[in-house]
């Protein structure tokens, strides 16, 4: 054992079964200090008595009260590594504990002596680095939930690989059928009266829309796989992976706005883009460039929702910046900025500059993951990033993207997508 292990506090493994309990003693006591707890208020007279390390605290069913441990642990012991011991079938508690603070890392039943010894080692060198400099090890920890997420999501997407598969094959099928669309109108027209009213005004829909439906469920079945296929790339920037490929941001616009628009229809809100009905190339990938408008699109629609106005709005619009010294930015190359609006209630002071923080959301169901993820994209591909917002006024975003060929100018006039 090493001297700094001589010198940690010890590790705590709290565990309501005794054989666990005395698998780990026996696998880890000559590596390192232990304390091991039945119950969590053996566990909790544990804390007030002795500073911890790492704290491994075991969900299980017949013992329901992890959760609460952990909350104690985080409030009275700050400085401890909380670490969640539970099963690959529960993963709410996982992603709850993590998304919370709660945990920095998690591990699977049954553990494994291979796994498990450098997770406490890792641990322990954290614990021993936040008495040092709390701040350090706060910035450690968060990257750490990060990686946790990482690697939760990961498998998640891996079992989605064959149901998402059979829905682009269904996607795929749809857009065939709906090419009979026009034929099943001129049939309306002529032998309409011999179904219901009900019926005919369905099938009248159907001949309409089922084109456009195809297209934005193969177009999001597409961003599905891109995500699936590039998670390894999570958190590699582009420079390291390769270079940002040239894209045409229109048909993703039209997509964003599509699949935002039935959220908003729910909370009667209007969700339109408005801007030039032809842009130029852009720097990024399609899948970067959905994620950050429709993360930016869903949170206007949110706070679109609670406006005190008669309907809430949300509008996207698009224009070429220049490379020009006289500009907010001071851009070195000419961009394209992107604007969503709405006119919600706007965000307090002290909370909006705390937006694009991972893990930091004001929803009561969200993740902070979104915003964060927005910023993170657009500084990979060397564009900028804004949010202004004013009380019972609305609040604005702003991001610019690097244009692919310097110089391109819109050449249309202006249009809405309603």
């Amino acid at each position: 054992m090493s001297t700094t292990s001589n010198q940690a506090h010890p590790v705590l493994y709290i565990d309501g079964q005794e054989y666990n309990r005395q698998a780990f003693s026996l696998s880890f006591q000559e590596q390192f200090p232990l304390l091991v707890a039945k119950t969590t208020e053996e566990a909790l007279e544990i804390i007030a008595k002795t500073p911890i390390s790492v704290a491994i605290v075991d969900d299980c069913p017949q013992e329901p009260t992890a959760q609460s441990l952990l909350q104690t642990l985080r409030e009275k012991r700050p400085e401890t590594i909380r670490v969640l011991l539970t099963t690959s079938a529960n993963l709410s508690p996982i992603l709850k504990a993590v998304n919370s603070g709660l945990v920095s890392r998690y591990i699977l039943k049954p553990w494994k002596l291979e796994e498990l010894t450098p997770i406490l080692r890792w641990s322990l060198e954290a614990h021993q680095l936040g008495l040092k400099d709390d701040a350090v090890q706060s910035r450690l920890l968060e990257t750490e939930r990060l990686v946790t997420l990482g690697s939760i999501g990961a498998g998640v997407l891996h079992d989605l690989k064959n149901p998402l598969a059979y829905l682009s094959y269904n996607c795929e099928r749809i857009s065939q059928l709906a090419t009979a669309g026009p034929a099943l109108g001129t049939l309306l027209v002529n032998h309409g009266e011999s179904v219901s009213p009900r019926e005919r005004s369905l099938l009248h829909s159907l001949s309409e829309e089922l084109t456009q439906i195809g297209e934005d469920m193969t177009a999001g079945c597409e961003v599905l796989q891109d995500l699936t296929s590039n998670l390894a790339a999570f958190s590699k920037p582009v420079s390291e992976t390769t270079s940002a490929p040239s894209l045409s941001p229109l048909p993703i616009i039209r997509y964003a706005v599509s699949v935002t628009r039935g959220s908003a229809l729910l909370s009667r809100c209007k969700v339109q883009y408005t801007g030039p009905s032809t842009l130029p190339t852009i720097k990024i990938g399609r899948t970067q460039l959905t994620q950050i408008l429709v993360n930016l699109l869903d949170n206007a629609v949110w706070a679109a929702a609670t406006t005190t106005e008669a309907r809430g709005t949300v509008t996207l619009s698009a224009s070429v910046v220049p490379n020009s010294m006289e500009t907010e930015e001071h851009l070195p190359t000419p961009s394209l900025r992107f604007i969503v609006e709405d006119n919600g209630p706007g965000i307090p002071e002290e909370i909006l500059n705390q937006l694009g923080t991972a893990f930091f959301t004001t929803r009561s169901k969200g993740t902070g993951l979104g915003l964060y993820q927005c910023k993170r994209l657009i500084a990979e591909v060397d564009g900028t990033f804004h949010i202004e917002s004013l009380q019972e006024r609305g609040t604005r975003v702003s991001f610019t993207l690097p244009l692919d060929q310097p110089g391109q100018k819109p050449c249309a006039p202006p249009d809405t997508l309603n």
